[in-house]
């Protein structure tokens, strides 16, 4: 019978499948001590040790045998007896630890081969294999067992660096400037850290702020460490100082490539994924990837053009139009990630044109446009030799693509097994029906699953019952452990919508009650021309905010209604105050 056994994060275990409860902590202490000596005789003195770091009782080897007998039960044959100790059987890649070892080793060897875009999905992967901020977790460290799940912790912080080191040369700046200030503010003395925050700023043309972030890591480890900054941190200092012309090193072609989305594994995609590789593999001029925010259509892309990749030799370039402002600022943002900035000053939309085409010109690539919801930029950059994959929240983006993929909410089945990977098999265990409760929720939503399933792995203490009725009343304070959030998502599709229909802001608040209404409905209400209510209600639509069950017929999309009462509420009682 196959198992999935989970240590990165709190100690998990599912048999065929379905979660099981490993039990109360002690017995999971025991479990990740059999886990990472798996297929080897573990004494019962080293057992004792990972299971009371301090002094153990008298009736510790009870204490063990009791445990053991109860691990037993649950794993159907694979725990067994040795002289003075025991033994658990773990196949190849029932592990997470395993299989992160495996992805990071391969990640690491790609960069060393100077291939830094193949290596990117490994180390991706490897990431997004843990489940919390720390092996174990929840369980009393000490002793050898602290030892090793530390060793796993400082391992993850190493593929972090090494997969920042691979996205460098994409050079997204912006976006890796925020994600290594976000895990330096957890893991402030990280020298290696510290260069790759310093060498993405002098890179993203900013060496003022490189030579700041340089006197803040001398102040976090003189105060924390009583250190000076390492001699890795002078010599960049000094380089940055003296403009190194080696510190402009240029982003190689097969280095352009997808930007990876931390999402675990993609659950209940079988069909979108084939359809969307299939696609990618015959090179058409243009596919588009459509649905509703935090379907997970970033993560099913990375996913699809792996494969395809051979279909194109000059390589892989993804840019995120969501703070783009208009066409222009597109096309700006798109001759970035060609590693063809545009000079400050204005620039028309004709010049900035001329200088993609120029830059394309004999390319065969795949360019990824994340966050697309303009039609006409679209159709601008669409050039011979190249295939446009766009990311979309619209419905309706160019519906004369020859390829459309959609991507729906996730089935019932899948929603469970997603929210099971974050909040872990013991807490499904625990309480089945509530974390059903927890599913129905989130609406299939892989965004939402993730964010309940980290807030209950982080909660271990409050019963799924209590969180499932909880979040059934106020959802979206409850799903708010991503960033963004899911109301942060909402909130801005109903501003992109605002910006060009702005009754949008008050007929979406009228759609809080349950049940379907009429454009003429909203339009008595609001005093509006019905007409023009009608054609906002699309847009609507448009965004997967509103759901039209029947011709004519409007009601919020499940999770959106909670943000439309929320709206209201703020709308009656301006001091509760939500956008």
């Amino acid at each position: 019978m196959p198992y999935a056994f989970q240590i990165l994060g709190p100690v998990g275990l599912a048999r065929a499948g379905e979660p099981v409860r490993p039990g109360p902590p002690k017995r999971q202490a025991m479990l990740a001590a059999l886990l990472l000596e798996a297929n080897r005789p573990v004494p019962l003195l080293r057992l004792g040790a990972a299971v009371w770091p301090g002094p153990a009782p008298r009736s510790a080897t009870a204490n063990l045998r009791s445990h053991a007998g109860a691990l037993r039960r649950l794993l159907d044959g694979r725990l067994a007896a040795r002289p003075g100790g025991y033994q658990l059987r773990v196949q190849d890649a029932e592990l997470d630890a395993d299989r992160f070892t495996r992805l990071a080793g391969a990640g690491r060897e790609l960069l060393a081969e100077r291939r830094p875009a193949a290596a990117m999905a490994p180390l991706d992967r490897a990431l997004a294999l843990w489940r919390g901020d720390r092996a174990g977790e929840g369980l009393t460290r000490g002793g050898w067992l602290d030892a090793r799940l530390g060793a796993l912790d400082e391992q993850r912080l190493d593929v972090f660096e090494d997969y920042v080191t691979a996205r460098l040369p994409t050079r997204a700046y912006s976006g890796i400037v925020a994600d290594l200030r976000e895990h330096l503010a957890r893991w402030p003395i990280r020298e290696r850290c510290w260069e790759l925050l310093m060498l993405t700023l002098y890179r993203g043309g900013d060496p003022s702020a490189a030579l700041t972030a340089y006197q803040h890591a001398r102040e976090v480890l003189s105060g924390q460490l009583g250190l000076e900054p390492g001699p890795g941190l002078r010599r960049l200092q000094r380089a940055i100082l003296h403009r190194d012309p080696g510190l402009d090193e240029a982003a190689p072609r097969e280095s352009a490539v997808l930007t990876p989305v931390p999402v675990a594994e993609l659950i209940g995609r079988d069909t979108e994924l084939a359809t969307l590789a299939a696609a990618l593999g015959e090179r058409p001029p243009l596919v588009v990837v459509s649905g509703p925010g935090g379907a997970g259509k970033s993560a099913l892309a990375t996913r699809a053009a792996e494969p395809a990749a051979g279909q194109f030799p000059d390589g892989r370039v993804t840019v995120d139009l969501a703070s783009g402002d208009g066409t222009a600022a597109g096309l700006a943002a798109v001759l970035r990630a060609l590693g063809r900035p545009v000079e400050p000053g204005p620039r028309t939309v004709d010049e900035l044109v001329a200088a993609y085409r120029a830059a394309v010109s004999g390319q065969r690539m795949l360019i990824v446009l994340d966050n697309a919801t303009d039609s006409g930029l679209v159709r601008l950059l669409r050039s011979e030799g190249l295939t446009l994959l766009a990311i979309s929240r619209r419905h309706k983006l160019l519906v004369d693509a020859a390829y459309r993929v959609e991507v729906a909410a996730l089935a019932d089945q899948d929603a469970a097994e997603l929210l099971t990977r974050y909040a872990g098999a013991g807490r499904t265990g625990a309480d089945p029906e509530a974390m059903q409760e927890v599913a129905q929720v989130c609406a299939g939503l892989p965004l939402a699953l993730r964010s309940a399933g980290q807030w209950l792995a982080a909660h271990p203490d409050v019963p799924v019952e209590v969180y499932a009725t909880r979040l059934a009343r106020r959802p979206l304070d409850g799903l708010g452990a991503e960033h963004p959030s899911v109301r942060d998502m909402l909130a801005a599709d109903l501003r992109a919508i605002a910006a060009d229909y702005p009754l949008a802001m008050r007929v979406f608040p009228i759609l809080g009650p349950a049940g379907a209404v009429t454009p003429e409905v909203i339009a008595q209400q609001l005093a509006e021309d019905p007409d023009r209510v009608f054609f906002t209600l699309e847009q609507l639509v448009d965004r997967w905010l509103v759901e039209s069950p029947e011709p004519e017929q409007y009601q919020a999309a499940r999770l959106a209604r909670a943000y439309a009462v929320e709206l209201a509420d703020t709308q009656t009682n301006p001091g509760s105050g939500t956008l």
